[in-house]
């Protein structure tokens, strides 16, 4: 889950989390004081782009000094437990409690996300969960000098297995998503992105968008003239417009033109 907020200055009471959650700042800077293991208030000082973090259990009590514009990332425990058994590299501390830590890449992942919630999981859910995959990812290495080792080559995936992934992708109009697809192939979800970009050089995300892209040409060029709303729904798009934005990105046109420079 993620969300926008607008926090207002004042205090908020220590409470406890049954997720982890992620606090990005996206607007100025902002400070105030957080409660310490001690009991003593300890000030804070945050700035666009950095974060706080907050593992499942207790959540000290704060004090903003202002308004604060904030994204907060809520991870299930059972999930971040999932990516971290599929790490082939275990994280040499515990997820803990961080401050006013800046992550570059972590904080593009967590816009990115913000962005495809805001537009109701634009682009499916093989995309959402390959974000929540790798925001779980850097959580679990941040700072581990075993998460900037470079991985060794991954293999392809086995032609049969290849095949049977291909072969589900091809019900376009269902909304498939990361551990449906890993599912068939029997390997944990970071093992099969890595096995299925060495098979075909893309993410399951593109790969998919391409499958779409083929098919709504294919029904383009018939004669019966299928309107551009239904093509979109039967390729699995979004909406019309998600199917539109595809078309000028990958070939420089809308559906329409296409159409019409048949």
């Amino acid at each position: 889950m993620v969300e926008e907020h607008s926090a207002e200055a004042g205090e908020r009471e220590e409470r406890v989390t049954k997720r982890h959650i992620l606090v990005a700042w996206s607007g100025q800077r902002a400070s105030g004081e957080y409660e310490d293991r001690r009991g003593v208030y300890v000030p804070y000082t945050s700035c666009h782009g950095s974060f706080g973090f907050l593992p499942v259990g207790i959540v000290p009590a704060v004090r903003p000094h202002g308004r604060s514009e904030i994204t907060l990332c809520a991870l299930e425990a059972k999930f971040v437990s999932g990516v971290e058994e599929e790490l082939d590299r275990k994280p040499v501390e515990e997820l803990r409690f961080r401050a006013g830590f800046y992550e570059p890449t972590l904080f593009q992942l967590v816009t990115l996300l913000t962005a495809e919630a805001a537009n109701s999981a634009h682009f499916g859910l093989v995309y959402a969960d390959h974000l929540a995959q790798a925001i779980a990812t850097r959580l679990l290495l941040f700072g581990s000098k075993e998460g900037q080792k470079t991985r060794s080559k991954a293999q392809a995936l086995p032609r049969h297995l290849f095949q049977r992934v291909l072969e589900r992708m091809q019900t376009l109009d269902v909304n498939l998503d990361l551990k449906t697809l890993a599912a068939e192939t029997g390997y944990s979800r970071l093992h099969f992105l890595r096995m299925f970009r060495a098979s075909t050089g893309q993410t399951p995300h593109r790969y998919l968008l391409q499958l779409r892209l083929m098919r709504a040409k294919d029904l383009l060029q018939q004669r019966r003239r299928t309107s551009l709303i239904d093509i979109a729904a039967t390729c699995g798009f979004s909406s019309q417009s998600h199917m539109s934005r595809v078309f000028r990105q990958l070939l420089g046109i809308t559906p329409s033109e296409y159409r019409n420079n048949l």
